[in-house]
């Protein structure tokens, strides 16, 4: 078994300056990396191999990017500028994007020529960038460029992207909400009290591509039982009706119970759970092609764990995944909401997939 991970040193010029939680630190592999070499447990299963990609040719934004967007994001990347208030760019920035657009398609590629089995980028994902507009610190949405890049390289009909970062992936679901050739789940905490604001049950797609955008809102103090819950309720059916030809797990640890700016209190073993769920769909419905994009934290101490917990779920490796942090006590029980959650998600997507 061979395991690709692709990670390049220009990452860490992903940096949205001083006073921005988004440093070029949170990009650090060393230790994620130095984790996974060193754990005799993946050593026994896997041989891995590391990549360092090459950045997409410019004209590659415009397979998902309107034309006046690239223009005017290629003009920030030659003298800086601001998209929003939340995600301002410095010179060069675009370029870094466009690695990590070409870290997608290389991960992908091996995929799909059986060069590896599994594939992981450690870097951004870039699913707050829409058609016409980024923000949310996104400036391109690199994995929307690779899936185009897939589709038109080996004529993919059926492309998985499950989005399980703690915000709607609105960029993506933006990109493809009229396409029934890519399924977009998403998972995320309610967007009535979250950034960006959109991503609720009723948003299913548009025209040809209804029902092939799935978001499963779940609320503040969300918990593992809580999410694999709602995955193995709504998502496996789904997925396992649509058998995709390729899988991309798209996922930060930004649901982790430490991260201040939302209130999911996931842990890392919530990480090894979703991803080994994935990989086991993966084998059995589409020759293992899984593809996982992110994987990195804003948290220096949690980085390097979650990404651990993202291989090792992935081979079905078993490691110890110790907590940084003190989990909070006395959480709320927010069951029964979970429950109601996930009911309407099935009662509004019953009329588009047979298995629910």
């Amino acid at each position: 078994m061979k395991t690709g991970i692709i990670h390049h040193e220009q990452f860490k010029h992903y940096d949205f300056g001083p006073n921005h939680p988004l440093r070029g630190y949170c990009m650090d592999e060393k230790l994620a990396f130095k984790l996974v070499k060193e754990n005799n447990a993946l050593g026994e299963k896997t041989d891995l191999a590391f990549f360092e990609p090459e950045a997409v040719d410019k004209e590659l934004l415009l397979d998902v990017h309107a034309p006046a967007y690239v223009d005017f994001i290629n003009g920030l990347n030659e003298r800086g500028g601001t998209i929003t208030l939340d995600t301002p760019v410095f010179k060069g920035m675009v370029d870094v994007a466009r690695r990590f657009a070409g870290a997608d398609i290389l991960g992908a590629e091996m995929l799909m020529e059986n060069t590896v089995d599994k594939a992981f980028v450690l870097g951004m994902m870039g699913h707050h960038a829409g058609i016409d507009f980024g923000g949310g610190f996104c400036l391109v949405n690199d994995i929307a460029i690779m899936v185009e890049a897939m589709r038109k390289k080996y004529n993919l009909k059926r492309v998985l992207i499950f989005d399980y970062a703690v915000n709607a992936g609105h960029g993506t679901i933006n990109i493809f909400y009229k396409s029934p050739e890519v399924l977009c789940i998403d998972i995320h905490q309610d967007p009535l009290v979250l950034y960006p604001g959109t991503g609720f049950p009723e948003q299913v797609g548009r025209g040809a591509g209804r029902g092939h955008t799935v978001n499963i809102c779940l609320p503040p103090y969300t918990t593992d039982r809580h999410f694999m819950f709602a995955i193995n309720e709504v998502v496996v059916p789904i997925v396992t009706e649509y058998k995709p030809e390729l899988i991309i797990l798209a996922g930060l640890n930004g649901g982790h119970f430490t991260v201040d700016i939302n209130q999911f209190m996931l842990t890392l073993q919530a990480v090894w759970d979703t991803v080994h769920l994935f990989a086991g769909l993966a084998d059995s419905l589409c020759g293992g092609r899984l593809l996982h994009i992110g994987g990195f934290s804003l948290d220096r101490k949690l980085m390097p764990l979650g990404f651990l917990a993202t291989v090792a779920g992935a081979l079905d490796v078993k490691v110890p995944l110790p907590e940084p942090y003190a989990m909070p006590k006395n959480l709320p029980e927010i069951t029964q909401d979970v429950e109601e959650a996930v009911r309407n998600v099935t009662r509004i997507h019953k009329t588009y997939w047979n298995y629910l």
